[in-house]
């Protein structure tokens, strides 16, 4: 299971695209650290899933770092994986027990300097590198920059200014119900894109060396291990639990605060028959991907479907692209020269692993 939890509604930036900017209100978490860990310990042993985390969410999580630090205090028993998403701005006032606690922080960078700041704000780009070194050498877990890619942008361009300064890279094709100008345009540059990604990938695999990028290894992974995903990947309708800061709860944090998706709360538990059935990707019968998609993203089926050609288009796009080149890999593999488990990257889980 996944325990998503609104450490606060507030934030330092303004970013154009927050899919949050909706629900900002400046509340921090109205539930005591006790409550909410109670409940995760709780739910934990009722459904006894294999894996289990607290990913602290926000707004800026760590504009409520005594929460957060109390949250695994009273967890601390129930082996659990801590992560935090941040937009990094706040690296360089981080509590030396986060960054020993924390087994992952997900820092919000767009990979160009001149993208980034257009759209989380001037100078971001620059402070947000500085605190992650400040920090990376006392840091005890991996850092993944979390991409936001807006259409007609180079993705290629974004992904090489940080994957050397990051231990893990994922993005996400911008999840909003706005316009795409020109469409063809930008599958054909995105496609441009992606194969000199992947070449520049599957060249370090030939030296051996395995970049961390998420959307890669997971579709590959998914193709190497046969892998099937019949839920939505991010964990949407299967094992996440969104908590919003007044202790209710969704099944996803992107639909906080609509009433069909709402599975009970902190105080009175959840219905995890209605977060499976709720859930249920619906959209993809007759797909040939569909057992590596997934499904995408659920929020965007119900709010904006028109949209979702586009989205799927590029889904397709990246997984074709990628099974062409499971023999050449799978070369590699019974060369020794890459594991198939190096290829296996366990924060996808934490990610909706398809862009």
């Amino acid at each position: 299971m996944e325990y998503w939890i609104y450490t606060t509604d507030a934030c330092n930036l303004n970013c154009s695209f927050c899919s949050n900017s909706t629900i900002r209100t400046g509340k921090t978490q109205q539930c005591s650290a006790e409550e909410i860990a109670g409940f995760v310990l709780q739910d934990m042993k009722k459904e006894k899933h294999p894996k289990n985390g607290v990913v602290f969410y926000g707004g800026e999580p760590l504009l409520n770092q005594e929460f957060i630090k109390d949250v695994i205090r009273k967890t601390k028993f129930g082996k659990l994986e801590y992560l935090s998403f941040t937009n990094g701005t706040m690296l360089d006032n981080i509590d030396p027990f986060l960054l020993k606690k924390l087994d992952a922080l997900f820092i919000s960078i767009d990979g160009e300097h001149r993208v980034h700041d257009k759209f989380r704000g001037p100078g971001t780009f620059e402070k947000i590198i500085q605190n992650m070194f400040a920090v990376k050498n006392r840091f005890e877990g991996k850092t993944i920059a979390r991409l936001c890619h807006i259409p007609g942008n180079s993705i290629y361009s974004s992904v090489l200014g940080v994957v050397n300064w990051f231990d893990n890279v994922h993005w996400q094709i911008e999840n909003s119900p706005s316009t795409i100008t020109n469409p063809k345009d930008c599958l054909s540059s995105y496609s441009d894109d992606l194969d000199l990604l992947i070449g520049y990938w599957t060249n370090h695999l030939h030296e051996g060396i395995v970049k961390k990028i998420i959307p890669f290894q997971a579709i590959v992974s998914s193709l190497l291990f046969e892998k099937e995903n019949h839920s939505f990947r991010c964990g949407a309708g299967s094992k996440t639990v969104a908590i919003d800061t007044g202790g209710e709860c969704f099944i996803c944090d992107d639909l906080i605060g609509r009433e069909k998706f709402h599975i009970g709360s902190v105080q009175q538990g959840i219905n995890h028959e209605k977060l499976r059935a709720c859930g249920k990707n619906i959209f993809c019968n007759g797909c040939k991907i569909r057992k590596i998609c997934g499904g995408r993203c659920l929020r965007a089926w119900q709010e904006f479907p028109k949209k979702m050609q586009f989205y799927c288009s590029t889904t397709k796009m990246l997984a074709n692209k990628l099974k062409e080149k499971i023999p050449e890999i799978k070369e590699l593999i019974k060369e020794g020269i890459i594991s198939k488990q190096e290829l296996d990257n366990s924060l996808a889980e934490f990610t909706e692993a398809i862009p």
